[in-house]
C-alpha cells in the first residue's frame, strides 16, 4: 500500500515540475507578456493536491475501510477540479487584459462581461456537481429579475446606458467634452457601469449617471478637426471708401498665415450696415485643437487684423451719440 501511495505522490510531483519547467521554457515563445507562472502554478497546486488527497483516500479505503467516505468525496474532488480550472481561466483573463487597451471602453466592457460570465458558469457548474437542480433556480431567478428590474429600473437604465456608451463610444477616457444643456465643459476621467466622472475647468469631479447621456447632447471637443475664429469688426461710415482695400489686405494676410487652414474657407467680407458702423466679418479656421495653442493662434489673427487696419488706414467705429441743441447759447 505504501509503495502505491509513494507512486501517486511521485507521479503528481513529476507532473507538477514537468509543467512548471515546460512553461518556463516556452513562455516567451507562447504569449510574450502573459505571466504563465502566475496564471497556472497556484491553481495547478490546488488541482494536484486535491487529486492526490482523493486517490490516496480511495487507496486507503481498499485496505482500511473508512466510514466517513461517501458520495460527497467524489463531488468534493470534482469541485476542487472545477475551482482549479476556474481559477486558471480567471487569472488568464486578468493577465490578458491587465494594462492593455485600458483606454478602450469597449475592451473594458468585454473584460467585465467575461468576468460575469465566468462567475455564473462556475456557480451553475458547482450546483450541478452537488446534484442541485438549477432549473427551479433559473425560473425563480427569472421572476426575481423581472421584479428587480421593475423596482430598480433607473439603476438598470444606468447600467444599460453604460454598456451603450462602451459600444457606441461617443467619447472615451481623456476626451474633453461639452454638455450644452448644462453649460459644462470638462475632461472625461472614468466611464463606469453606473456613472461617468467628468472633471470641469475648476478641477472639480462631477459624476453623471450614464442614463443622462442617452438623451443629452454631447459635443466631443477632442475629436474636432478644426477650430473656428469668428470676429465682427465695426468700421466707421467715414471709411467706406477704404473698406474693400481693407478686406483685400486682410484676406491676403490670412492666406499667408501658416496657422490658418488655407484649404478651408477664408471669409473676409462686408456683411452689413448697422446703426453706427459698417460690419466686416472675419471667419477662418485653424487646425490647432489644443486650447493653449488656439488662443495663441487667435492672438496672431487679431494682430493681422490690426496690421490690415494700419495698412488700409481705416478706423474702427464706436457707439457714440451726437446731441444738437436748438439754442446754441445753452
Amino acid at each position: 500500500m505504501f509503495w502505491k501511495l509513494s507512486l501517486i505522490a511521485a507521479g503528481l510531483f513529476i507532473v507538477y515540475w514537468g509543467c512548471k519547467l515546460s512553461l518556463r521554457l516556452h513562455k516567451k515563445e507562447f504569449l510574450g507578456k502573459i505571466n504563465l507562472e502566475k496564471v497556472f502554478f497556484a491553481p495547478l497546486k490546488l488541482l494536484l493536491l486535491s487529486l492526490g488527497v482523493y486517490y490516496s483516500l480511495i487507496l486507503l479505503n481498499l485496505y482500511y475501510p473508512l466510514s466517513f467516505l461517501g458520495a460527497w468525496t467524489s463531488a468534493l474532488k470534482n469541485f476542487c477540479v472545477l475551482s482549479s480550472l476556474f481559477w486558471m481561466s480567471y487569472r488568464w483573463k486578468e493577465e490578458l487584459f491587465k494594462g492593455r487597451w485600458s483606454s478602450y471602453a469597449m475592451i473594458e466592457m468585454i473584460h467585465k462581461l467575461v468576468s460575469i460570465a465566468l462567475w455564473i458558469l462556475f456557480f451553475l457548474s458547482a450546483l450541478q456537481i452537488f446534484h442541485v437542480d438549477v432549473l427551479p433556480l433559473l425560473a425563480f431567478g427569472g421572476i426575481g429579475a423581472a421584479t428587480l428590474g421593475f423596482a430598480a429600473k433607473d439603476v438598470l437604465g444606468n447600467f444599460l446606458s453604460g454598456g451603450m456608451l462602451a459600444v457606441t463610444r461617443p467619447f472615451s477616457r481623456g476626451d474633453k467634452i461639452f454638455l450644452p444643456d448644462r453649460q459644462l465643459e470638462g475632461d472625461v476621467e472614468e466611464i463606469g457601469w453606473y456613472f461617468t466622472s467628468i472633471r470641469d475647468k475648476d478641477k472639480r469631479p462631477i459624476y453623471f449617471p450614464n442614463a443622462l447621456f442617452s438623451s443629452a447632447a454631447v459635443i466631443n471637443l477632442t475629436r474636432m478637426t478644426h477650430r473656428r475664429i469668428y470676429e465682427v469688426l465695426h468700421v466707421a461710415y467715414d471709411e467706406a471708401a477704404h473698406v474693400l482695400s481693407f478686406t483685400d489686405i486682410l484676406r491676403k494676410l490670412l492666406r499667408d498665415c501658416p496657422a490658418i487652414d488655407s484649404m478651408a474657407p477664408i471669409l473676409v467680407y462686408w456683411d452689413a450696415t448697422s446703426d453706427y458702423s459698417l460690419e466686416i466679418v472675419v471667419d477662418v479656421y485653424t487646425k490647432v485643437i489644443d486650447s493653449e495653442e488656439y488662443v495663441l493662434v487667435k492672438e496672431q489673427v487679431l494682430k493681422l487684423i490690426h496690421s490690415a487696419i494700419q495698412k488700409s488706414e481705416v478706423s474702427l467705429s464706436y457707439p457714440t451719440s451726437q446731441v444738437h441743441f436748438a439754442n446754441k447759447e445753452i
